[in-house]
């Protein structure tokens, strides 16, 4: 109001002297306009002070309860630490501080701060020279418990304080000019704590959010996600959480679980109990005292545990998390059925370099990625890629060269998959996306994608040197496949009668082979292969992987 007041007189006072043309007022205007600027700069550092008073409150008021450190961000004049209770306060490190990097002193002048005695913390005062002063309302120090005092500037330029909301107001004979912001002179990250020192050398110890944790443990103390019983076994499951947390444990039906000190026991169902879950999982809840929480799975089989490091062989079933097993578990989610076994990145460079990996063999999907569609485009993709690709492949085999039989699938699929990357259209790489997204791949394979003709017979028959030894083969392969996809729900059986299989290679521009189940003489099942037009639609899209 003081300011609206002066002002307004001087406003007067300007038009008064304007009317006598040849008085000059600029030394007038000059000293209004520093008296302005004067009263802005005071306004903008009570302001800054008031915010700072604010935050070193809410620094406080959180050592009442169980709100823990999530995070510190340094700025530019201090930093802003994240609170477990979703609040953010941002502290000043004075006006010519350090950045808050540990170790490192800020100078400022004077400032108000909280100081510390007899484990008591009060709002004080820091001077420049080092030496400290509590703020006294009726001679009685100003516990933090309290509000944040509100502060003032009176007219003779000195602070007064307020502790009761601005009701009552205590003169002090601090200079406002020579008074900084509320500020920390260091900010130091221990292993389980935020240490803030304050101007005067307070210290305000927080709590960091404990990182939640919890593992099921195996025999070598690494990290497990399933374990496999026999018919009503019991086993001790090691484990690991984060300290202080408490657990809490869900099984499934029939199943048994218990917490034993560092371990958990599990009891499988006996084989009779035909009400009891085969697969299911063990879910453990862990909680903090702050609330905070996590859960933890861990997946339990009736059955011999799959491989990697067992046997393989085609018919197989591989599953979702890269392992395989001779018998299907009931609930673990099966993506293929193995039909060859063998390193393909002995045979395939662009395979051995992408994934180096894949040395145990290869699985066909559960079910088409695409019927009755046609190849497409009418042009040749091996032309294409002489021109514009490095990749090694043998999508040409066309009756004028050399018959090209090696099992470089995954590199052929790779060049199609540059060809549609450019821009370019084909009716099997779009069909296989789809399937791709569908049922994703796991990461330890090489991803779904289109066979060659070499892979082709691997999955009819077995693995053949050439065309003479593919036509008219025993389909020994494929009908250990199809016994497998008969037992898996949903899943796609060849047809042996009439499913012809596209596969990623061309016999010329605007044509490509694919795989069959009959002789020539169409009596008898056995494999073969032959070439079509690609805009023919009779044939199918099968894909598989390699693991």
């Amino acid at each position: 109001m003081k300011r609206l007041i002066l002002i307004m007189t001087s406003a007067l006072l300007l038009a008064a002297l304007g009317a006598c043309s040849k008085y000059d007022d600029s030394a007038l205007k000059d000293r209004l306009s520093g008296i302005s600027d004067r009263v802005d700069s005071l306004e903008t550092q009570v302001e800054a002070i008031q915010s700072g008073l604010d935050a070193l409150q809410a620094i406080v008021d959180k050592l009442d309860g169980t709100v823990t450190v999530d995070a510190v961000d340094v700025t530019e004049d201090g930093c802003v630490i994240s609170f477990s209770d979703g609040t953010e306060v941002a502290l000043s490190n004075g006006k010519d501080g350090s950045n808050g990097t540990p170790g490192v002193d800020g100078v400022t002048p004077p400032s108000i701060t909280i100081l510390e005695e007899d484990g008591v913390l009060y709002w004080g005062y820091a001077y420049s020279d080092g030496t400290t002063e509590f703020i006294l309302v009726d001679g009685q120090k100003v516990p933090t418990s309290t509000s944040a005092p509100q502060i003032r500037i009176n007219d003779a330029g000195f602070w007064e304080f307020s502790n009761d909301g601005g009701l009552n107001w205590v003169p002090t004979d601090i200079s406002a000019a020579d008074s900084g912001e509320p500020y920390f002179t260091s900010l130091v990250e221990e292993e389980d704590s935020i240490v803030i020192t304050l101007a005067g050398g307070a210290q305000i110890v927080l709590p960091k959010t404990a990182e939640l944790s919890f593992a099921f443990l195996g025999e070598d103390g690494s990290p497990i996600t399933a374990a496999y019983f026999e018919y009503g076994q019991s086993k001790s499951v090691a484990y690991s959480m984060t300290e202080g947390a408490t657990l809490t444990l869900n099984k499934p039906d029939g199943w048994r679980a218990s917490v034993d000190g560092d371990n958990i026991v599990i009891t499988a169902p006996a084989e009779d109990n035909i009400y009891a879950e085969l697969y299911g999982e063990v879910s453990a809840l862990v909680t903090l005292e702050d609330g905070s929480n996590m859960i933890a799975s861990l997946e339990l089989y009736i059955g011999a545990e799959p491989a990697p490091g067992g046997e393989l062989e085609p018919g197989n079933y591989l599953y979702a998390d890269g392992t395989w097993s001779p018998a299907l578990y009931a609930g673990k989610e099966v993506i293929g059925v193995v039909f060859w076994v063998g390193d393909l990145t002995a045979e395939d460079a662009e395979l051995a370099a992408d994934h180096p990996e894949c040395t145990h063999g290869l699985a066909v999907s559960l079910n088409y990625a695409g019927n009755k569609l046609m190849w497409s485009p009418s042009e040749a993709i091996y032309e294409w890629a002489d021109a514009n690709s490095d990749i090694v492949n043998n999508i040409e085999n066309t009756s004028n060269i050399v018959s090209r039989f090696e099992a470089w699938g995954y590199s052929n699929t790779k060049v199609m998959d540059a060809y549609v990357a450019a821009g370019n259209g084909c009716s099997l790489v779009t069909r296989m996306n789809s399937y791709r997204e569908d049922v994703p791949a796991p990461d330890v394979t090489s991803g779904w994608f289109i066979p060659s003709i070499q892979e082709f017979a691997r999955l009819a028959c077995g693995p053949v040197e050439d065309y003479r030894q593919l036509y008219g083969a025993e389909l020994i392969v494929a009908e250990k496949v199809n016994a497998a996809l008969a037992a898996i729900d949903g899943a796609d059986e060849f047809n042996f009668d009439s499913d012809k299989i596209w596969l990623c290679q061309e016999n010329a521009a605007n044509k490509a082979h694919y795989g069959y189940f009959v002789d020539d003489s169409g009596t008898e099942y056995a494999a073969n292969s032959s070439y079509a037009f690609k805009n023919n639609s009779d044939q199918y899209l099968r894909l598989v992987i390699a693991f």
